[in-house]
């Protein structure tokens, strides 16, 4: 009898979580409410996937032996708990679920054990003398309190004008999904992704830290364009100070038995403050990225996890590969006069094993990036620590976009 494994959410940039499922001999099942999906599953479930009653249809469909159930998506959180409850598979509280789905409360835990390190509070409705005293001593950056993929953010500037407040805060209200939006200071510094797994008995691996780097084109949002894990530039003792508050921050939450994935700041005067935490890792970081600088794979030890397992805890050791989420940032209004992509550019000891180059046509003009959904494409960068380095990539970059538009 076969071993399944169960994807909540059909989004392409699953198909590496599918090959990988597929390359660990499982059978993969889809749950998705879009009749079309462009994954090569063994099983296509219509349903809402963020719906904890898709127990009930999964039992319905007489599907058995599931070895782990993933989902990329935020809000999916209690259906996948309720299907490893189903199927005897180790899960999260449902108090750490909402935890990390909700940055509203997510920010009060973590303020109430000092980890936080910025001023961050949640409104329900406008309040604008609130967000002005805070305005008026630092920049600020509103967003939905549960809403993902960097829609509904907006980044100003000191001493704003109400009416561009509260044009950001109705922004927010609109793509939040609790009606709540977090107003945060805004602070200055370099941004880490942390990606974690948690077993049953207080062990929290980590796989890998990404450098995160975004686009220029946006000054209004931050949408990120790389994630450079194992880089060269980030040494041991900062990964360990890294990992070892990113460890915290997962475990105050309440989480076990579930991934993280962590954005954190490391602040101009070397403190760290966390942003976000998702109880999930997406697409190609859960397959590919995370784990490249280990010996790992991050999703058997997900596996095995669910499964009752212990894992090792800490920064797991890292090695001499680097990883790279890399995403084309187009200049806007510029039309394509060639045809080509990154990777002519780069040393040929960097492979992409998965891409999307679909949007690179002959006289294509970009629009401005607003959220991470409307990139125009990916490179999944792999390589040795010393080649996939920011600055080769950057000189790579250069040479790229001036073929590109004929600069």
């Amino acid at each position: 009898m076969e071993n399944n494994a169960i994807i909540l959410g059909g989004q392409p940039l699953n198909i590496g979580i599918v090959d990988l499922f597929h390359k660990l001999g499982l059978n993969v099942i889809v749950v998705d409410y879009r009749e079309n999906i462009n994954l090569k599953c063994d099983k296509h479930i219509l349903y809402d996937a963020t719906d904890p009653n898709v127990v009930n249809i999964i039992k319905k469909e007489g599907v058995n032996n599931v070895q782990i159930v993933y989902t990329s998506m935020d809000n999916a959180g209690l259906a996948q708990r309720e299907l490893c409850k189903y199927f005897n598979l180790l899960y999260a509280p449902k108090d750490a679920i909402m935890n990390a789905h909700n940055k509203n409360l997510m920010h009060k835990v973590w303020s109430e054990n000092n980890l936080l390190n910025r001023i961050s509070f949640a409104l329900d409705t406008f309040n604008p003398e609130k967000i002005i005293d805070l305005n008026k001593e630092h920049k600020v950056i509103i967003k939905p309190s549960d809403s993902c993929a960097s829609r509904g953010i907006t980044i100003l500037d000191k001493n704003s004008t109400t009416c561009a407040i509260e044009q950001a805060f109705n922004y927010a209200k609109d793509n939040s999904q609790n009606s709540f939006v977090n107003i945060e200071e805004f602070i200055d510094g370099t941004e880490f992704t942390v990606e974690m797994l948690g077993d049953n008995y207080g062990n929290v691996s980590v796989f890998g830290i990404s450098k995160k780097y975004h686009t220029q084109n946006a000054p209004k949002n931050k949408v990120a364009i790389k994630l450079h894990y194992n880089a060269l530039d980030v040494d041991q003792k900062l990964q360990n100070k890294i990992a070892e508050t990113g460890i915290k921050c997962y475990k105050t939450l309440g989480l076990k038995n579930t991934l993280g994935h962590l954005e954190i700041i490391l602040k101009e005067n070397g403190e760290l403050s966390p942003v976000e935490l998702g109880a999930r890792s997406s697409g190609f970081i859960a397959s590919h990225l995370a784990q490249a600088g280990t010996s790992k794979v991050f999703l058997q030890e997900f596996i095995d996890v669910l499964n009752g397992k212990k894992i090792t805890n800490g920064l797991l050791p890292q090695n001499n590969i680097s990883a790279m989420y890399y995403f084309y940032d187009m200049k806007p209004n510029k039309p394509v006069r060639k045809v080509t992509n990154i990777t002519n550019y780069l040393n040929p000891k960097i492979s992409s094993p998965y891409f999307d180059r679909s949007n690179i046509i002959l006289n294509k003009i970009y629009p401005t990036l607003k959220q991470d959904t409307d990139r125009y494409g990916y490179e999944i960068l792999i390589g040795p620590k010393e080649l996939l380095t920011i600055e080769n990539v950057k000189k790579a970059e250069k040479e790229f976009y001036k073929d590109l538009f004929n600069e």
